[in-house]
Order: C-alpha cells, then structure tokens, then sequence
C-alpha cells in the first residue's frame, strides 16, 4: 500500500485534477468505471504480488496507464529484476528500454501447435469460476498448443 501511496502522491503533484485508480485500493473489490471526462491513470505498485512475496522478483514489475476518454493512451511497465523498462504510447508504438519493439509477422507468428500459453487462476475459489478456468484450458489444449504453463 505504501508503494501505491508513494506513485499516486507523484502522480497528483503533477496532475491534480486526474483520477486515479490503485490496484492495492481496490483490492478483490468491483473496479470503478473510467470517466470520459476525467483524465485518470490506473497503477499497480507492485504487478506480480504473489510473485514478489514468493521471491519470484523477475516476473514483479510496477504498471502504470493512463486514460484519456476513458480509453488506455499511454502504458508503462517497470521491472526492477530484469531493470527493464517499457513504454508505449496510443499512436506510436511500443519500446523496451527506448528501443522500437516491432513484430514481424513472417517470421514471428506461430502457430497455436507451436505455441506455451501461460495463465493464472487468480484467487478464484468457487467452483463455477475453476469450472470456467479450466473450460477454457481445455479448449486451448483441444486446439492442440504445444504445452500451458503456470508460474508464481
């Protein structure tokens, strides 16, 4: 929460009049609705919580955004463990550590066969949510990718 406190207390000493809306604030709870007339940034201090307290400090980052319109416009992704920052602006691409990130899909795009597919089961607990999780699992798995992971 602390973490939290410290990049929204940044944010309002330049911004003021902007909303803002901390993951570590609103916890398991509904998220409120953006406001189209309202600038707002959305933060999460520390993106991989149960990562961090896991030791696992590479898949931990800080993620910011910020909405215009209420839509996404600008995002920001740091990750102290690799010292990795990205950036990406509406309009203007996307970079890690100020270089151009580019896909070229010839040679990127795969193929579900050849693809790992990662995902989280979050803190879901009640069987119709598991139930829904691993329908969809089960549909990547049909579909035959080449393996799913989970980590964290």
């Amino acid at each position: 929460v602390e973490n939290e406190r410290l990049v929204a207390d940044g944010i309002r000493n330049v911004f003021p009049d902007h909303d803002i809306i901390g993951e570590e604030a609103v916890g398991t709870g509904s998220l409120p609705a953006l406001k189209k007339n309202v600038p707002t940034w959305i933060i999460d201090p520390i993106d991989g919580t149960t990562n961090f307290s896991a030791g696992i400090h590479s898949l931990t980052c800080v993620s910011i955004g910020y909405c215009q319109g209420g839509r996404p416009v600008v995002g920001v992704v740091y990750a102290p463990g690799t010292q990795e920052l990205y950036l990406a602006v509406k309009g203007y691409g996307a970079y890690r550590d100020g270089q151009r990130i580019r896909q070229f899909p010839e040679s990127s795009t795969k193929s579900l066969e050849k693809a790992v597919v990662c995902c989280e089961f979050g803190y879901c607990r009640e069987q119709k949510q598991i139930d829904t999780i691993l329908g969809g699992l089960s549909k990547v798995m049909q579909s035959r990718c080449r393996a799913i992971r989970q980590l964290g």
